[in-house]
């Protein structure tokens, strides 16, 4: 029978033990965070081991976390993108210094969630020895994508290696997101920072790209010359988040930037920013925070130029089912963040009526 204990633990932390024993067979346990996730775990593997169906092989037990990522990254890894090869590289290298040594098939949620909060709490390192920004933590955002990495990791496991039964990420429970963050820039901030990314010729161009686009960072990134047009003044866009083909307008000095850097005559498959490595575009990340930290901006990320562009695009008079469509959304859920920006525009476009026509 199933047994469920409440432990706390040091941190005061409340924890459900779950332990299954059944005459003639191996007992089984695992820890969860919510009693409802400990109910129905309990549920489902009491009634699988009653009807044969739970099993561990030994096979299953040789394999660890480690084991599992090193093939994740030969076999799977290969088949996304480059931007998404780069991020998930790095949190599953995360992932294996935490619990690498771990034998996969033995993985609880517990332990999952002990790496969730380890991921919240602790200080992203400072580029650079010198450093004197404030210690910054990752978003919500950043910690579902490590578990959405991790999780689709499990899932593949179970499903195609058969080395686990279950999905141990499924039962942690993922944080909420605030997508009410519209971080961007006055026009001190952005005349300080532009200064600074004049030091990099390219950053500048990305800068002004994203400016002037609101494209989104790997968009702009990884650009090649074959998705520009000059003569029609156009961007598109064939690998977006949202999976479809999306065209950005090219304008003012981020065309006229394009057109200088194009007469360098490249070539349709090179890259807009090449990297140092044949195949790769730049990664302008320590460019970056150092215009950042020089200029002396706040909690202000390159995704956050998206933002700054679309608040000047509201406060220019961009309806919001306009900016849905030039940032690439399929809903509106996304661009009501920018609804106050509007309403200042035609609030001030009614004053000047008011002043206009209707004083006594």
């Amino acid at each position: 029978m199933a047994s469920i204990q409440k432990r706390t633990t040091a941190a005061g932390v409340i924890r459900y033990q779950v332990s299954i024993r059944l005459k003639g067979l191996p007992p089984q346990s695992a820890t969860f965070d919510r009693l409802t996730d400990a109910k129905r775990w309990a549920a489902k593997i009491e009634s699988e081991l009653r009807e044969g169906r739970f099993f561990k092989t030994k096979a299953q037990h040789k394999h660890t976390v480690k084991d599992a990522i090193e093939r994740y990254l030969r076999e799977v890894m290969p088949h996304k993108s480059e931007s998404t090869i780069r991020d998930q590289t790095q949190q599953l290298a995360w992932w294996q210094k935490e619990i690498g040594l771990v034998i996969l098939s033995e993985l609880a949620p517990a332990q999952i969630a002990d790496c969730k909060t380890k991921l919240a709490n602790t200080p992203m390192q400072a580029r650079g020895p010198k450093s004197k920004a404030a210690p910054s933590y990752r978003s919500a955002s950043t910690i579902n994508a490590y578990l959405r990495v991790f999780s689709h990791l499990c899932n593949t496991a179970a499903g195609e290696w058969e080395w686990i039964r279950n999905n141990p990420v499924e039962a942690v429970k993922k944080p909420k997101i605030n997508n009410a963050r519209t971080r961007f820039l006055d026009e001190t901030e952005k005349t300080r920072l532009l200064l600074e990314c004049r030091k990099f010729p390219d950053l500048y161009l990305a800068v002004v790209l994203a400016l002037t686009t609101a494209a989104r960072k790997n968009e702009i990134w990884s650009l090649q010359w074959h998705q520009i047009d000059l003569n029609r003044r156009s961007i598109t866009l064939y690998l977006t988040k949202n999976k479809d083909i999306r065209s950005l307008s090219l304008v003012g000095e981020a065309l006229e930037l394009l057109k200088v850097k194009h007469a360098q005559v490249p070539r349709p498959n090179d890259f807009l920013f090449q990297g140092n490595v044949v195949g790769k575009s730049f990664d302008f990340r320590k460019q970056w925070e150092h215009c950042v930290e020089a200029a002396g901006l706040h909690n202000f990320r390159y995704h956050d130029l998206r933002h700054t562009a679309a608040s000047y695009l509201a406060m220019s008079g961009a309806t919001l089912p306009e900016l849905a469509e030039i940032l690439g959304h399929k809903t509106m859920q996304m661009v009501k963040r920018y609804a106050h920006f509007s309403q200042d525009h035609k609030q001030s476009v009614v004053e000047r009526m008011a002043n206009t026509f209707l004083v006594v």
